[in-house]
């Protein structure tokens, strides 16, 4: 830390421990979100969240989970879609099949599980 003769302080350069405290913290949630939202909705049809709220995601021809490119995509779609215009989140109110435009780019559906 850097005191100047006007009584300012500035820190340079930071505290390389909490640089990796940070680093190691940021990758530690990608790839648990990576996990969650890829592989196991991907292999299960459920997040640990849609696991606790009784619901599942399946693909809409056959009735069974994505699979994990599919989920990878739609988790894709969803983050774009839903950035870019959050009418993604409510076009399920007027659809018929209630489905976000995520799960209509990856021919999903959600419902509750059994």
């Amino acid at each position: 830390m850097i005191t100047y003769d006007d009584g300012s302080v500035s820190a340079e350069g930071g505290n390389p421990v909490g640089v990796i405290v940070m680093v190691v913290g940021i990758l530690a949630i990608f790839l648990i979100e990576v996990w969650n939202l890829v592989f196991r909705q991907g292999n299960t049809g459920q997040t640990l969240g849609k696991k606790w709220l009784g619901i599942s995601v399946i693909r809409e021809s056959d009735g069974v989970p994505l699979g994990p490119v599919m989920a990878l995509l739609r988790w894709i779609m969803m983050a774009i879609l839903g950035g870019a215009c959050f009418l993604n989140y409510l076009w399920p109110l007027w659809d018929s099949k209630h489905q976000c435009w995520h799960d209509m780019v990856v021919r999903s559906v959600v419902v509750r599980a059994r």
